[in-house]
């Protein structure tokens, strides 16, 4: 809100570990069968989602 975004979708995905696949993910499954070309998705943390950077480019 600080910034003008507005949230479409919220997905809290609770007591998974990041080196498990997002995909494999119940809440990561949802987050990407539903994100379009353009989206952006915001994390409070990039190891909440991925090991690292390399880890999240090369996840596609």
């Amino acid at each position: 809100m600080m910034h003008g975004l507005k949230l479409d979708r919220v997905f809290v995905e609770r007591a998974v570990s990041g080196s498990r696949p997002i995909a494999e993910r119940p809440e990561g499954g949802k987050l990407l069968s539903s994100a379009q070309a353009g989206d952006v998705v915001i994390t409070p943390k990039l190891d909440r989602m991925f090991r690292s950077a390399l880890d999240a480019c090369s996840r596609g």
